[in-house]
């Protein structure tokens, strides 16, 4: 999808509109903002990964239009941020995220079960948290 984004707002409004029928939940399409997010994100899962966004937004949404809150944190924070929410609430969560991220990586001498065990969590979500913040050992 990195190499065809043109198709990704097309696949996305299919996506909307199946999953809208199969939830009993009419579907108008998506906000501005969130046509943005997604156009930004980066899709490594690919086409199934857009899918599984766009269905999470059909079921959680409140509205007839897919806004940002509805989609995946991973997609709208993303590197290529959407300039809409960009700052305010979203990035101080996500900063707030990195440094307790960091600090227990360096707590645990920057292995990653150690720093697992401190924040509770398995090894295996730490890791995807790692790439989803965008973070490198040693960074701070």
């Amino acid at each position: 999808m990195r190499d065809r984004r043109e198709d990704i707002l097309l696949l996305a409004d299919y996506f909307a509109r199946r999953h809208g029928e199969h939830a009993q939940r009419p579907i108008r399409g998506f906000s501005k903002e969130a046509c943005q997010c997604l156009l930004n994100h980066d899709w490594p899962g690919n086409v199934r990964e857009l899918e599984n966004a766009v269905e999470r937004a059909v079921v959680l949404g409140s509205t007839e239009m897919i806004l940002p809150a509805d989609l995946p944190e991973a997609v709208v924070e993303s590197v290529r941020q959407c300039p809409q929410l960009a700052g305010g609430f979203r990035s101080a969560v996500s900063e707030a995220k990195k440094q307790i991220v960091l600090r227990a990586l360096e707590e645990a001498g920057g292995s990653y079960t150690g720093a697992a065990r401190i924040l509770k969590l398995h090894p295996n979500n730490l890791h995807r948290l790692v790439r989803t913040l965008r973070l490198r050992p040693g960074q701070a």
